[in-house]
C-alpha cells in the first residue's frame, strides 16, 4: 500500500496525526453528508426501518456522491492552500508525496465530480441518453477518492503541526550522533 504514490505519505505521519485526521474527516464527512444524515432520521423516525436504505439510496442515487466529493475535495484545498506555510522538511521530501500531487489530485477530482454531476442533471432534465450506471459508478469512485486524499492531508497537516514526524525524529537523531561524534573527536 505504501507504493502508492499518494498513500506512501502516511508512512511518515504520526499515530497522532493520523488520529487527528480521522476526527477532521469524519466531521468533514458528517457536515457534507448533512442531507443524508437528516433523511436517514426522518425515516428512523417516521417509516419502517426497512425503507432506510431505499430512501438514503434514492438521494445518493441522484448524483449527489459526486457533490459530496467535490465539497470534500474542496477542503483538502483549503487546508492545502492555508496550512502549509513553507515546504516539507527535508527529511520528509523523500517519502512524502510532493503537495503539488495533491493540488492536481484534489482539484480533478473535484473538476470531474462537478462535470460528472452537470452531465446528469442533463441527462435529467433533456432527455439526454446518459448511462446512469456509469455516472454512479463514477461518483462512488470520486467520493472513495476524496477520502483517501482527505485523510492523507490532513494526516501530513496535523502530522506536521505537531513538528515531530518518524523521518524527522530519525534525522535529529542522526545529526545528534554526527554532532557528539565530532564533538568527542
Amino acid at each position: 500500500m505504501s507504493s502508492l504514490p499518494i498513500v506512501k505519505t502516511l508512512s511518515v505521519c504520526t499515530a497522532a496525526g493520523k488520529r487527528s485526521a480521522r476526527h477532521e474527516l469524519l466531521w468533514n464527512i458528517g457536515f457534507a453528508f448533512l442531507q443524508v444524515i437528516v433523511i436517514a432520521l426522518i425515516v428512523l423516525f417516521s417509516r419502517s426501518i426497512y425503507e432506510m436504505p431505499s430512501r438514503v439510496w434514492a438521494v445518493i442515487s441522484g448524483g449527489e456522491l459526486m457533490v459530496y466529493a467535490a465539497s470534500v475535495c474542496g477542503s483538502v484545498l483549503y487546508s492545502l492552500r492555508h496550512n502549509f506555510d513553507g515546504p516539507i522538511p527535508d527529511a520528509l521530501k523523500e517519502s512524502a508525496t510532493p503537495l503539488g500531487v495533491f493540488w492536481v489530485s484534489a482539484g480533478g477530482c473535484m473538476f470531474v465530480a462537478v462535470i460528472a454531476y452537470i452531465i446528469r442533471r442533463l441527462g435529467q432534465l433533456n432527455n439526454f441518453p446518459v448511462n446512469i450506471g456509469v455516472i454512479d459508478t463514477v461518483s462512488v469512485i470520486l467520493f472513495i477518492f476524496s477520502i483517501i486524499i482527505a485523510y492523507v492531508v490532513f494526516s501530513l497537516k496535523h502530522s506536521l503541526a505537531s513538528g515531530m514526524t518518524p523521518a524527522t525524529t530519525e534525522q535529529t537523531a542522526s545529526f545528534r550522533e554526527q554532532w557528539e561524534a565530532r564533538r568527542d573527536a
